[in-house]
């Protein structure tokens, strides 16, 4: 900050006298005062297009001013603009010291005296404010701790990714899942982890860049309200909620990722907080309006086509349930017990713990029994061409008949499966296509063998089975 100070000599005025009549200088020029104290008035120059904003201190002291002129958002003043604002100055006050009325003097000296009264009081609010806000961030001194120790894994985990050749801009799906990525055909199918380690893996680095600025915006000022076990808490307990969401919420094979349904519980939780009185009223009135346009351009822009919304949500209710049941046991003189945090964190493993039981899938199983049905189809398909009447027929009959009835039977299994919705109508064209396979294939054993009946009917079925494999055709894409 560059600036330039002069002193002005004033013989036989002491401090008390010449405040006021700095204050009537600063008037007669068109400046703005900010603040008074016992010896100082600071304030700003007038506001003139294309010209910078000077900040005036004029120091009184018995028998001269110290007048300071400063840019404060420069480094350099080439056009002299602080010496010429001290000049201003400097011209002013010869004439308001000598002209001044003793009803003038009055008056600037009671302005003086009530912005002097009003500054002090605001002084001392600030002062209460920072000691109530102190009280109720017992862990401030500790730093973010836990938030450094979270974005550390988050990109442990994403050099680790990057490293095996996931992709650093655009990971694949499969890289994705085999680093824990959640998806319902695959965490409720007997892999609930996921719930969990989908927190730290992102789609690319441009969403762990985004996640990882958002958690120290919060984390800032959460974490020395909670301190760094219950945040890590509210982290994790969030994060499964948010993660559970998704699951319900998608009921297709949708693989989610990332930190931000954990994020978005601790927004939700640290807005909870703020809509009480545990924090002071003016940070609260500044943090709520802040934490609140966050939150809904993260929610608006989570509209956006390929980011799970849904996981957004769960987090952020969550946290603001979390953060209502947590709030009373975090007031200042209160002991802070580790049983309400525990208490949510075993709350959403519960939680989670039920909805995997209860909703449990047989994804993989249903997988092998495709394959399956894929290795008897290839058996029962290939066939050699040269063969023909009772001899075809009887290989119909000992090998493609055989591998049919199998592929019968696997789907008969399959058919007690539990399966997401978006594969039960390719597990019923499947089961069709195989009791069409069987038909046909007995159909043309007796064809083969003679009868002429056999005919009509697997012309007909011929169609049926074109139609069917259409479906699986277009499913399969």
């Amino acid at each position: 900050m560059v600036q330039h100070s002069e002193t002005i000599d004033t013989p036989g005025l002491d401090t008390a006298s010449a405040l006021p009549l700095v204050y009537g200088s600063f008037l007669k020029l068109g400046w703005t005062v900010q603040f008074i104290d016992a010896e100082r008035v600071i304030g700003f120059t007038r506001k003139v297009w294309g010209q910078p904003v000077d900040q005036v201190t004029i120091r009184a002291a018995d028998g001269r001013l110290e007048v300071t002129c400063a840019l404060p958002t420069a480094h350099i003043d080439p056009r002299k603009t602080n010496a010429k604002k001290v000049a201003q100055f400097a011209g002013a006050w010869p004439g308001v010291s000598s002209t001044a009325t003793d009803a003038q003097r009055a008056d600037w000296a009671a302005v003086v005296a009530d912005i002097r009264q009003r500054i002090a009081v605001a002084l001392e609010e600030e002062k209460k404010e920072a000691e109530a806000l102190k009280a109720v961030m017992p862990a401030g001194e500790q730093g973010a701790v836990a938030c450094i120790l979270l974005a550390l894994v988050n990109i442990g985990v994403f050099v680790g990714m990057w490293l095996t050749g996931v992709g650093f801009f655009e990971p694949s799906i499969e890289g994705l899942l085999r680093w824990g990525a959640n998806a319902s055909t695959y965490t409720l199918d007997g892999e609930p982890w996921r719930l969990v380690t989908s927190m730290f893996v992102h789609i690319g680095v441009v969403h762990l860049l985004m996640n990882l600025y958002a958690l120290f915006i919060v984390g800032a000022q959460l974490e020395p309200i909670l301190g760094i076990r219950r945040f890590a808490a509210v982290y994790f307990a969030t994060g499964i909620i948010a993660s559970l969401t998704s699951l319900w919420w998608h009921n297709d094979s949708t693989v989610s990722a990332g930190a931000s349904g954990a994020i978005f519980g601790l927004f939700g939780f640290f807005l909870a907080l703020l809509t009480t009185d545990l924090i002071p009223r003016r940070t609260r009135k500044s943090l709520l309006q802040q934490i609140l346009i966050y939150i809904g351009v993260s929610l608006l822009y989570g509209l956006k086509q390929g980011i799970d919304n849904s996981a957004h949500v769960g987090g952020l209710v969550s946290g603001l349930l979390f953060g209502y049941g947590f709030g009373p046991f975090l007031k200042p003189g209160r002991r802070r017990s580790p049983a309400p945090s525990l208490l949510a964190l075993l709350l959403s493993v519960g939680i989670a713990g039920y909805y995997v039981t209860t909703h449990r899938y047989d994804t993989h199983s249903f997988e092998f029994v495709r394959k399956q049905l894929s290795a008897h189809s290839e058996k029962a398909l290939t066939l050699p061409d040269s063969l023909s009447g009772a001899a075809y027929a009887e290989r119909l009959a000992s090998v493609a008949l055989p591998e049919w009835k199998a592929a019968e039977q696997e789907m008969a299994t399959a058919a007690g499966y539990r399966l997401p919705a978006y594969l039960l109508p390719h597990r019923e064209l499947l089961t069709r296509y195989v009791r069409q396979r069987v038909r046909e294939t007995e159909l043309l054993i007796r064809l083969n063998r003679g009868d002429s009946s056999a005919g009509a009917p697997l012309a007909q079925l011929n169609t049926e089975l074109g139609a069917t494999l259409e479906a699986l055709y277009g499913k399969e894409q």
